[in-house]
């Protein structure tokens, strides 16, 4: 009987961690620095300078979440979204390299596109959470 009790305490206070979660929530926090990195620097669009800078960030960022996700077994998908990111970001590099001074309007859009991408997988995985 104190067997029983004794595992019914430990069920109890473990929760659900007895069963493994949907999604990481490291996951979760490299793709929200992603939004954040791209809605900086939409607002700096401007300024090449400080554009360029956000770009590796974007690019170590989006890098880091296809290898993460790459190891992670049942994170196909996410792997796939985050191949999808990669080569948008480093689309994005080879313009300004290619580029003296590649257009406001150009930037703009292309942090746009990034952002609403972030922003639906955020959607996704937060929504694996409930």
């Amino acid at each position: 009987m104190r067997l029983i009790i004794t595992l019914a305490l430990i069920s109890l206070l473990s929760g659900c961690s007895l069963t493994p979660p949907k999604f990481d929530n490291n996951e979760y926090y490299i793709v929200a620095r992603i939004d954040a990195i791209s809605k900086l620097m939409h607002d700096e669009c401007g300024n090449r300078q400080r554009v360029e800078q956000y770009i590796e960030q974007l690019k170590l960022e989006s890098q880091t979440l296809s290898t993460y996700t790459f190891y992670l077994p049942h994170h196909t998908d996410l792997f796939e979204i985050s191949k999808i990111l990669v080569e948008d970001v480093d689309e994005l590099s080879a313009k300004y390299q290619q580029n003296k001074e590649p257009s406001l309007e150009y930037c703009k859009l292309k942090t746009q596109s990034i952002s609403l991408k972030v922003r639906r997988t955020l959607q996704t995985i937060g929504n694996l959470g409930e």
